[in-house]
């Protein structure tokens, strides 16, 4: 059995006296825990959950410069056909979507309070999402009242 809850038993999943069990993961790297302010493992972990989080947030970033440029093209009626206003607002919704699952992911990062470190990177992270998603939703709300 995978346990991926934090609170689960161990009998909850089945797993009792005499019972083999294997761990899997990656073990924390002495570099990282001598970043941290605490200087405990456990920290490194949420730290790397954040950061999993954020490259995904990093990826879009070159799709969030496209979808600006296509709305500025619009904009300037470079390229004001309907077709390039509906690839622009697909691609809106898909990457304010995209931003908003990462949003919920770090709200979801519940890191102990002596764990600064990692709350500090979480709060740049939420930061950070929120200021991409008022950036797309200005563009949204320019290409809006451009067609109307």
């Amino acid at each position: 059995a995978n346990i991926k809850d934090d609170t689960a038993t161990l009998s909850s999943v089945g797993i009792y006296r005499g019972s083999v069990v294997y761990v899997f993961g990656e073990k924390t790297n002495m570099e990282q825990t001598k970043l941290t302010v605490s200087g405990n493992p456990e920290e490194v972990g949420y730290m790397t959950r954040v950061s999993k989080i954020m490259e995904k947030v990093n990826d879009s970033k070159n799709k969030i410069e496209e979808f600006d440029m296509m709305v500025i093209c619009i904009l300037q009626n470079v390229d004001s056909g309907e077709q390039k206003r509906k690839e622009a607002e697909t691609l809106g919704i898909y990457l304010y979507e995209i931003l908003m699952q990462a949003l919920i992911a770090l709200d979801g990062v519940n890191c102990p309070f002596e764990f600064q470190t990692a709350r500090a990177n979480r709060k740049e992270g939420v930061k950070e999402c929120q200021e991409l998603m008022d950036r797309i939703e200005k563009s949204r709300e320019a290409l809006k009242a451009y067609y109307n």
